[in-house]
């Protein structure tokens, strides 16, 4: 998959697809973002968005301050993402 004039595209032709959005995706165990993940295929969402920030000091925070990052708070997104 490839990105060009804004539009994705696989395969040099425009890519178009429906999915969903499931901001809190990093914030969960791997025990549920698989789970989610599977309920997501089942559901035949070939495309699921999540929000890869989260300022502050809650659960899953990734940057609890400016210019600070918390390292271990990226390791369900890494999964996520994987």
């Amino acid at each position: 998959m490839t990105v060009r004039d804004g539009a994705f595209r696989l395969d040099g032709a425009p890519l178009r697809f429906g999915g969903t959005n499931c901001y809190y995706l990093h914030q969960q165990s791997p025990y549920m973002i698989d789970s989610v993940l599977d309920d997501a295929a089942a559901m035949g969402l070939p495309v699921l968005r999540a929000w890869a920030f989260a300022d502050g000091t809650g659960k899953g925070a990734l940057q609890p301050e400016p210019h600070r990052y918390d390292e271990d708070a990226f390791d369900s997104l890494d999964y996520a993402v994987h």
